[in-house]
């Protein structure tokens, strides 16, 4: 098992082209763990980082920094974030996503 700084550390050093959708992983992955001040504080990042990619990118033509940022928004909402991760179980077919919170 892995604490929620183990995972954001690893997005941010392994994901180093950071798409749009890693920039959302690492708020979220955040907010699951209860830490909404640094989730938030990475969303203001992000959206720095965002604001300065070019129209050419999917997610700033389609959505615009302003839609991202709500788009995120909207997950970070734990009733969602959890039937988003039963989903995800149900698609994988795997039997739980088990969050002991044994570390954080």
């Amino acid at each position: 098992m892995i604490s929620c700084d183990e995972l954001v550390s690893y997005i941010k050093t392994h994901c180093s082209d950071f798409q749009a959708y890693d920039f959302q992983n690492i708020p979220l992955a955040l907010f699951w763990c209860g830490k909404e001040a640094e989730a938030e504080k990475e969303l203001e990042n992000a959206k720095k980082i965002i604001s300065q990619w070019d129209d050419s990118v999917w997610v700033i033509r389609h959505l615009g920094v302003e839609g991202w940022e709500q788009q995120v928004r909207q997950l970070m909402n734990m009733d969602i974030l959890k039937a988003n991760v039963e989903r995800q179980l149900q698609k994988y077919k795997l039997e739980s996503f088990s969050d002991f919170q044994l570390i954080r």
